[in-house]
């Protein structure tokens, strides 16, 4: 199956997954497999497409519901090709980290998932999540000095050698990340 998500529609206009059926090079079927409600205590509203884990489960970042920033679902998706995924919250934001700014990073062999967040009590953070939902703050951004980078946006990657890379939307000797 090939896997995404939309930001709005769903049942509740607040998100969904599907996946398209795939056979011999070429896509067929699409079907939803889960709405995001707008419950107070649900995530909704995804950020990026599904990262797929080696057992096939998806790990999402969505900016809405919980406490007002979103954060991290696990999506277990049908083993029917027709059915409803199986969507637990795993990490839930805060104002301190802030709502996520992209799709989390692959997950990692140790477990952990490497995701973005910009509150507006900082200029954002870079946090590694495990998949039972303690989070660490690896990095948090600044303005200051005046060519610092900040305002992270996308999905950080890891490089081999355990350090990462990402991308900013302000700050720089330009003042455009």
């Amino acid at each position: 199956y090939v896997y995404g998500a939309l930001r709005s529609g769903g049942a509740s206009g607040v998100g969904s997954v599907y996946r398209f059926s795939y056979s011999n090079g070429s896509l067929g079927s699409v079907a939803t497999i889960h709405s995001f409600a707008s419950a107070a205590n649900g995530l909704n509203t995804p950020v990026g497409g599904p990262v797929v884990d080696g057992d096939g489960n998806l790990w999402m970042s969505l900016e809405s519901g919980g406490s007002g920033f979103g954060g991290i679902s696990k999506v277990v998706p049908p083993a029917a090709a027709v059915g409803t995924a199986t969507v637990s919250p795993v990490f839930t934001s805060s104002a301190t980290y802030g709502k996520p700014t992209g799709q989390p990073s692959a997950l990692k062999s140790d477990g952990m998932l490497l995701f973005t967040a910009g509150a507006t009590s900082s200029r954002g953070s870079l946090l590694r999540v495990q998949t039972t939902g303690v989070a660490q703050e690896l990095w948090r951004f600044s303005a200051a000095p005046a060519t610092s980078l900040y305002d992270p946006v996308g999905t950080p990657v890891e490089l081999a050698d355990g350090s990462w890379i990402g991308s900013t939307k302000s700050g720089g000797s330009a003042g455009r990340g």
